[in-house]
């Protein structure tokens, strides 16, 4: 598969991709934004190091983005 300039979409390619999408949108973003955990976890979906392809992003960040103050889930 390659884009339509030509150039093979790869593993490395992707994960450019990946790369400059998380660092614009971390730009905009306030302080603490999680889009490079984010990005982390959905890097290891278009590699494949992660076995399954899960169906939500947010399932394998859960431990990352959730806090729990008094008793109370945080998003």
């Amino acid at each position: 598969m390659t884009t339509s300039e030509g150039t093979k979409i790869t593993g490395d390619v992707q994960l450019g991709w990946l790369r400059e999408v998380t660092q614009k949108l971390a730009a905009k973003a306030p302080k603490g934004n999680k889009f490079d955990v984010a990005a982390k976890y959905f890097a290891e979906q278009l590699t494949g190091e992660e076995s399954k392809f899960q169906d939500f992003l947010t399932t394998m960040l859960y431990d990352e983005i959730l806090e729990i103050k008094s008793g109370k889930a945080k998003l």
